[in-house]
């Protein structure tokens, strides 16, 4: 008698779930990529404050001036580098924004849906009451009537 409840959305409710976990993990991506790019971006960093420091002592001592130039050319790779390196990372960071808006997006559209099935449930258990109430009653008013039909072919 009891029917099962079935939203008939749930097979497109699952596939907005798994686009939503691929997005979530596009997006984790993503960051690794950006904190990577950072890591690298400090590594520079440190190498080019070391590189400044060694160039410094050597204009301060008497050091053969071609050693002193190979430096300063060390010291303006790593800037390009670091240049390069801050391109790459606000491309990143653009691609990370991008994904958190489309996870946003699958996120909320999982979330439609997962309210929608609410709201159907609720009204499938109401529903159900109602059915399993109509059905009581019935019984109850065949057992009134058994009885009273017993109750007039005695008296």
């Amino acid at each position: 008698m009891a029917k099962v409840f079935r939203f008939r959305l749930d097979r497109v409710l699952e596939i907005r779930r798994v686009h939503e976990e691929m997005k979530k993990k596009e997006l984790a991506q993503v960051r690794k990529a950006v904190s990577s790019q950072q890591g690298d971006i400090l590594q520079l960093l440190m190498k080019l404050d070391q590189g400044k420091g060694v160039s410094r002592d050597l204009r301060r001592s008497s050091i053969d001036m071609t050693f002193l130039r190979m430096q300063e050319q060390y010291v303006n790779g790593l800037m390009r580098g670091i240049q390069k390196s801050y391109q790459v990372l606000q491309g990143h960071v653009l691609e990370e924004n991008k994904k958190k808006a489309e996870l946003s997006e699958a996120s909320k559209k999982v979330r439609v849906l997962e309210r929608l099935r609410e709201k159907k449930k609720a009204e499938y258990m109401v529903d159900l009451g109602r059915e399993e109430q109509k059905f009581l009653d019935e019984v109850a008013q065949n057992i009134e009537r058994s009885k009273m039909q017993r109750g007039g072919a005695v008296s």
